[in-house]
């Protein structure tokens, strides 16, 4: 008889601490990716950062033409292409891309 007692105490314990709102995983914030494909890269890097608020992952961006060129005038590249997908969701371990190419070249 004792024993069920107890389990009887524990489970009314456990609602009163469901019910009562037991710590659970905070979400993680995520972000809707803009359309940046066909800026320049300078624009597209500061819409990136207004759409994540600075608080989103770093975009990345691959040198279409020749991958170890390093880019020094984001404004004289564009944006050819994205990942992911603009309006797709990005979680803070997405790794969003652009790739670019001189202006005019995509």
């Amino acid at each position: 008889m004792k024993s069920k007692t107890a389990f009887a105490a524990a489970g009314a314990a456990l609602v009163v601490l469901s019910a009562a709102g037991m710590p659970t995983a905070a979400a993680e914030p995520t972000w809707t990716m803009p359309s940046l494909q066909g800026m320049n890269l300078e624009k597209a890097q500061a819409l990136y950062t207004e759409a994540v608020g600075g608080n989103g992952p770093t975009l990345k961006y691959v040198n279409k033409q020749v991958a170890s060129w390093k880019i020094v005038a984001p404004a004289m590249w564009d944006v050819c292409s994205q990942s992911p997908d603009p309006g797709s969701e990005i979680a803070p371990h997405t790794v969003p891309r652009v790739s670019v190419n001189e202006h005019g070249e995509c």
